[in-house]
């Protein structure tokens, strides 16, 4: 495994050679809006060590090999790292910030790393997406069109092995003989739910990601976090961010030994050297291939259906895998919204789904705007649920999750959010929301959440090998 996802191994030196890397960028947070400020973060790797590692060298030139033919990671030994920087729409040359996400968004760029260490300069620099950062100088400017396609072809899912819509549907019809519960897990500031067949266990049988905090924010993941197997469930990823499957490096071969669907979007060396982990532990790895702004509808034995559909954005978190699943009551329809970081505004149309019991808030409440708007919670009985997953006190400079305009839209749209009309993230249980933890000064009430169809009157029993379930 590559040094910077090995969540065990020991701090080490880097040597960063002549400090010249090819990055990504693979988020942009915004802190305020209205100022334009907002956090780059680039997933890197070493020139050097690309050149005698990847797979277009001329002496071992592997680029149509199918991924599930390398037995190893051909980036195992690379050095691999992460950069934060904070900056502002108006330093990076642009106008708005949607015209900063469309530019970088698909863009690659030569780092150079001019001085590193305690006061080095204003970026931070990740070695290990575990351990903390050390201060960093860096120069960074786009590289060439005819290197950024050889870079894409790199880094691409082209030669993954693909799953279709149909096959996704009987994947799913052959594995899960109910969604009798969802499960909201505590992983941080990060996001993994689980659907649950059993009315007398939680061990999931899907996974909607396996994520937990990472970088400036793995001081959120709760002690011990661990995800059940018992069930040899799949693994549906929303997308690729790493906040989203981290959690999966946690238990690495158990997780790694899974089937895992994911969206196909353009990775970097990062999310690549995590894909061949899943290859290398026997686990298989498949694209999910169907046409844009369409939906495929899996019929569950006990006739609820279970739907997935691509956001149809341009962007990583709003291009992703979403889910919908609907009860089997013909006199009360209704459903459970799983938008992993899609905007609702990027859901598509042909994803149609009866009013919502329980959603997954987007991007764990953050920063949205006003036409993103809302699905309308079910009306039929007085249980609904609006669950947020973030860590405890995650903070980017000054701005939270969740945010006042996530409250905002989901408060217009009929969700009673309580005391969130005010204080947002100052508690984990008001009105019909549900969080997996709250912010200072209160004293964190941690723990994952468990959704059924109607009101849990207790907890059922919970599967000792997995994250803990506290809140109904």
């Amino acid at each position: 495994m590559n040094y910077f996802l090995d969540k065990d191994v020991d701090p080490r030196d880097i040597d960063f050679q002549d400090g010249s890397a090819y990055g990504k960028v693979d988020d942009i947070e915004v802190l305020d809006e209205q100022n334009g400020l907002l956090i780059i973060s680039y997933n890197a790797i070493l020139k050097e060590d690309l050149h005698n590692c990847g797979i277009q060298r001329k002496k071992s030139y592997r680029l149509a090999d199918p991924l599930s033919s390398f037995s190893v990671s051909p980036y195992e030994k690379a050095v691999i790292f992460r950069v934060e920087i904070e900056t502002t729409v108006k330093k990076e040359g642009f106008k708005s910030i949607e015209e900063l996400e469309v530019s970088y968004e698909n863009n690659w760029f030569n780092i150079y790393i001019l001085e590193y260490g305690v006061g080095a300069g204003d970026a931070k620099l990740y070695t290990n997406l575990f351990n903390p950062p050390t201060d960093a100088k860096l120069k960074i400017t786009k590289v060439k069109p005819s290197h950024r396609r050889k870079l894409n072809d790199e880094f691409s899912l082209a030669a993954a092995d693909k799953i279709s819509t149909l096959e996704l549907e009987q994947e799913l019809a052959s594995r899960v003989l109910s969604a009798d519960y969802l499960a909201i897990y505590d992983v941080g500031q990060g996001n993994s739910n689980a659907l649950i067949s059993s009315t007398n266990e939680t061990c999931p049988v899907v996974y909607f990601d396996m994520g937990c905090g990472i970088g400036a924010h793995a001081s959120t993941v709760p002690a011990g976090l661990d995800f059940c197997t018992c069930n040899n469930p799949l693994v549906i990823l929303s997308h690729w961010d790493q906040d989203h499957w981290a959690g999966a490096l946690r238990i690495k071969s158990k997780a790694f030994s899974l089937t895992w669907v994911v969206p196909r979007q353009q990775l970097d060396a990062v999310h690549k050297s995590f894909a061949h982990e899943i290859i290398s532990a026997g686990g298989r790895l498949l694209v999910l291939d169907m046409p844009k702004d369409s939906a495929g509808s899996s019929r569950l034995p006990n006739s609820q259906l279970l739907k997935f559909t691509l956001g149809i954005g341009s962007s990583r978190n709003n291009s992703g895998i979403v889910l919908a699943i609907e009860n089997n009551d013909p006199q009360f329809p209704s459903s459970w919204l799983l938008t992993g970081d899609c905007a609702y505004s990027h859901i598509p149309k042909s994803l149609q789904y009866p009013p919502p019991v329980a959603v997954v808030a987007p991007h764990h409440g953050g920063v949205t705007k006003l036409h993103n708007i809302a699905p309308s919670p079910a009306i039929h009985n007085d249980y609904n649920r609006l669950i947020y997953s973030y860590g405890p006190d995650n903070k980017f400079r000054t701005t939270q999750h969740p945010t006042s305009s996530s409250v905002r839209i989901h408060d217009l749209a009929g969700w009673d959010m309580g005391i969130w009309n005010t204080a947002p993230g100052s508690s984990s249980k008001t009105g019909n929301v549900r969080a997996t933890s709250k912010h200072s000064p209160s004293p964190f009430e941690r723990g994952g959440v468990l959704v059924g169809w109607e009101s849990l009157p207790a907890l059922p029993m919970v599967c000792p090998l997995g994250a803990p379930i506290s809140k109904h």
